[in-house]
């Protein structure tokens, strides 16, 4: 199976944090996702190293346990932060994770002609503008991935479309499956191989 090797973080709670520096101690370490996104608080190490970018960004504005304020909380953008960190630090590959109230949110504004988008509508511009794809979502409870509580979680795997060749076609979306078939692409697919199914 996959092997991950962390070797930065983003984290600015002390409990959480030393967790981190406990089991991960050679992680480079910064606190500031903002500065992250501005490409300064990682060494120039981490853009020649990473290759996934996984986390999972601020809560409160979607949970039924915060405010449900949506793109009108200060910390809504953190999931549009996420997509600038990769792009900065040349990071092809992004594993997201968040309530499913995210999604529902977004729905739900499309549906009662608020003004503006939802989150989630945010995030897959600011994907599509910086040329990540989206390959995978997917929708599960939090005990079916080693979790405490039966809460629905959302992950979502976005990649950068030169990366392609990593994810099965089984597990890529529809756009994803589009893109990959288009003529502009071809010189990139014709000596690539895709990764079996079965090395998931």
């Amino acid at each position: 199976g996959m092997q991950i090797n962390l070797i930065a973080v983003c984290e600015r709670q002390p409990v959480p944090l030393s967790v981190l520096q406990h089991f991960f101690p050679t992680a480079e370490v910064h606190n500031d996702v903002r500065n992250l996104a501005e490409g300064v608080g990682w060494s120039d190490q981490i853009r020649k190293q990473a290759h996934l970018l996984k986390g999972g960004f601020p809560c409160p504005p979607f949970s039924g346990a915060g405010d449900q304020l949506g793109e009108e909380h200060p910390d809504s953008d953190g999931g549009l932060l996420m997509f600038e960190v990769a792009n900065q630090y040349e990071i092809p590959s992004l594993l997201m994770e968040n309530v499913a109230q995210v999604i529902e949110m977004d729905k739900h504004n499309t549906q009662t002609g608020k003004p503006g988008h939802g989150v989630y509508t945010l995030m897959l511009q600011k994907a599509s503008a910086l040329d990540y794809w989206l390959v995978r979502t997917k929708m599960v409870k939090h005990g079916e991935v080693g979790g405490c509580t039966s809460r629905r979680r959302v992950f979502w795997i976005f990649a950068k479309l030169v990366t392609w060749r990593l994810w099965p076609s089984s597990m890529c979306s529809t756009q994803l499956q589009n893109a990959k078939k288009a003529s502009c692409i071809q010189a990139i697919l014709t000596e690539a191989e895709e990764v079996p199914a079965d090395h998931w």
